[in-house]
């Protein structure tokens, strides 16, 4: 269509006196490269910011309270979490340009010591660059982005879902 256009202005301009072509080719060059820029940032798509819903299921058959520390940020009290038997609790975490927040960000630490009803307790310790790597202990964790059930709900959102179940309690002490 520009080219058209542009070829067309061009077969004009070639029969007019040589300063109104100079000006013309000019302002061509100027019109056309402004226009493929427009065209160009018309065409461009903006990543949506992306969502992760990370949900914590208890099927453990115990309640169970989850203790969230930061190894870096002793002195701040822990976020305490608990989840009756058979509920769960949801957080959202946002991260733009297709990034998406770990579940170390979601909970607002590096350990969480997940305490059963009954007594028994895990630790459950991660860093990011631990997560990173697939070393988070123990294996089973609740910091390990890949130890959740990952569902995509749309193009920009993610629900991630972690189960605790008779196992987890069966590994705790």
């Amino acid at each position: 269509m520009f080219s058209a256009l542009i070829s067309a202005i061009g077969s004009y301009l070639a029969t007019r006196p040589t300063y109104l072509r100079c000006c013309m080719s000019k302002y061509l060059t100027w019109s056309s490269s402004l226009a493929a820029m427009l065209v160009g940032l018309v065409s461009c798509e903006v990543d949506e910011e992306q969502q992760g819903r990370f949900i914590i299921v208890n099927e453990s058959g115990y309640a169970v309270t989850l203790n969230v520390f930061s190894t870096q940020h002793r002195r701040r009290a822990p976020v305490v979490v608990t989840i009756a038997q058979g509920e769960s609790v949801e957080r959202r975490a946002y991260g733009g340009a297709g990034v998406i927040s770990y579940p170390e960000l979601f909970f607002q630490g590096d350990s969480v010591q997940v305490v059963f009803s009954s007594g028994k307790r895990i630790l459950h310790y991660c860093t990011q660059a631990q997560q990173l790597a697939n070393q988070c202990q123990p294996a089973h964790s609740l910091l390990a982005l890949d130890e959740y059930q990952a569902e995509p709900v749309s193009k920009s959102v993610t629900r991630y879902t972690y189960t605790l179940t008779s196992a987890d309690y069966n590994r705790a002490y």
